[in-house]
């Protein structure tokens, strides 16, 4: 069997709904930026959020340097510098079209996750008890990683 993890793992949390992702997001960036220098983003269509140096992201519209679906992490916060982190690719960008290209990569929906490897943290899988999760979700979530073990379901 694999392990239940919780809404305090490090590693991606794969959800069905965007408030569940929204919830889940928060948590995992306040206890990432607990204590950390950063900048604050204030409230758009998410919540505010301390940005810190390696904060994740992925993009949620194209624009400038972000594509649609593709992740971020940023390196730099004066200026803001964001790296990509599948290309490697490192640019600035400011405050505002951060918040309109990008949000918080902890956690996100099912079908953002699609064709992504995970290597160096566990996958956490959330939404079974949703009446819309469906064994294609199961797929996605499980197919993210390469080994069983790195395989986690939220309680």
């Amino acid at each position: 069997t694999y392990p239940q993890g919780s809404d305090g793992d490090e590693g991606l949390h794969p959800c069905i709904s965007h408030r569940k992702r929204r919830e889940v997001n928060a948590l995992r960036q306040a206890a990432f930026s607990a204590g950390k220098v950063g900048l604050q983003i204030p409230a758009a269509e998410e919540e505010a959020y301390l940005l810190c140096v390696g904060t994740p992201l992925v993009a949620t519209s194209t624009g400038g340097k972000f594509v649609n679906g593709a992740f971020f992490e940023c390196v730099g916060l004066q200026p803001l510098t964001i790296k990509d982190t599948l290309l490697g690719t490192v640019f600035e960008c400011s405050v505002e079209a951060w918040q309109k290209h990008a949000t918080l990569a902890h956690a996100c929906v099912y079908h953002k996750v699609q064709g992504l490897t995970i290597e160096d943290r566990p996958v956490i899988l959330h939404s079974f008890a949703s009446p819309f999760f469906r064994r294609q979700h199961l797929y996605v979530g499980v197919s993210r990683v390469k080994l069983g073990s790195q395989l986690r379901w939220a309680p």
